[in-house]
């Protein structure tokens, strides 16, 4: 499973990276802002852009949910407040359609799943907050489409039941990374975990983050992650829950740039490479005569060593002129040659 499927795109290792641009309800409820924010996304070169559907009634008991640092207000408050209609998500899926780009939501709880999977969504985002829900995990499977399912405010040994579960359910899936803070502390991101989850589930694993910077995504394709899910916003200045971990679209479009210049320069071949060729001429060095050399004379480390450029005698190969004779005279500061060697 180290292929990802969605929609028309295959990720994994070697492939271009999938950048999700994770819009979430950064359009405080306005549709106009949420077509607004498509574009943002498709102009700044991602590959998706991701929005969130809610039915507080259907998620949570509003009343005994506590508090969280990262909100203002009550969170099925500020759900009800940032809420799309159907109608308007359909039409957030059509408008992506016509300007080429993947259109995405992610639901919270198995009406909304029901909701999108009539909109046609070629994968469900599958958040933290859901990772250990697996009767909600069985319901979105039973839509048949793939999953991607987010790793935060989860243990390893956690991740390991869930990861059994889904296998159990015969469902295409990935997994990413994250870090489940608004904002993270870096030291808590562990971007290491990227290529441990992989290697141990054998399975596509990208990352899902919540930084205020572009840094820690740029350093998650650098370890090889093929899906980055990052939030953005049109503007930090706006109040809602989000924004202030969001990047900007000037912010989102150099995060792609960078990632594509790590995707041509993460090779792992080790070689000699046409253009260092030039290099390697002058900056290498050859065993060279320090002063004169008669013609019988013995090179020692008193008259001989080392110097660019690389063109003569390796300096490696030094050890095998020292103590032989010369066949002629050689100046001083002349390149060795293996001829002038008895």
């Amino acid at each position: 499973m180290t292929q990802f499927r969605i929609g028309d795109r295959i990720t994994g290792p070697g492939r271009p990276t999938y950048v999700i641009a994770e819009a979430c309800v950064n359009h405080n409820g306005s549709y106009a802002t949420a077509l607004a924010l498509c574009d943002a996304a498709r102009a700044a070169g991602a590959d998706a852009v991701k929005f969130q559907l809610h039915y507080p009634e259907h998620e949570m008991l509003a009343a005994l949910t506590p508090p969280s640092g990262n909100f203002a207000k009550p969170l099925a408050q500020i759900l009800a407040e940032t809420h799309l209609t159907e109608g308007e998500h359909e039409g957030l899926r059509d408008h992506c359609r016509d300007i080429g780009i993947e259109y995405l939501c992610t639901a919270y709880c198995r009406e909304a799943s029901d909701t999108l999977a009539r909109l046609g969504l070629p994968m469900f985002k599958i958040g933290s907050g859901e990772t250990l829900n697996h009767p909600f995990l069985r319901w979105v499977a039973g839509h048949g489409a793939p999953m991607l399912v987010s790793t935060g405010m989860t243990t390893l040994d956690e991740v390991d039941a869930t990861v059994a579960f889904l296998r159990g359910l015969r469902v295409e899936f990935a997994l990413t990374h994250c870090t489940s803070e608004y904002p993270p502390g870096y030291e808590d991101i562990n971007l290491g975990v990227i290529p441990v989850l992989a290697d141990r589930y054998d399975v596509v694993v990208g990352h899902s983050d919540h930084s205020p910077d572009i840094t820690t995504a740029v350093g998650a394709v650098a370890l090889g992650a093929p899906i980055v899910e990052k939030h953005f916003t049109l503007s930090r200045d706006q109040e809602g829950p989000d924004h202030p971990v969001s990047i900007e679209p000037d912010e989102l479009t150099e995060m792609i740039r960078m990632f594509r210049i790590l995707e041509t320069a993460r090779g792992d071949r080790k070689d000699l490479f046409d253009r260092e060729r030039e290099i390697r001429a002058w900056a290498h060095h050859s065993v060279v005569t320090l002063k004169p050399v008669g013609e019988g004379d013995r090179f020692d480390e008193s008259n001989t060593w080392v110097k660019r450029p690389g063109t003569g005698i390796p300096a490696s190969r030094l050890p095998e002129v020292l103590g032989r004779t010369a066949t002629r005279d050689v100046p001083a500061d002349s390149q060795v040659a293996w001829q002038d060697l008895g």
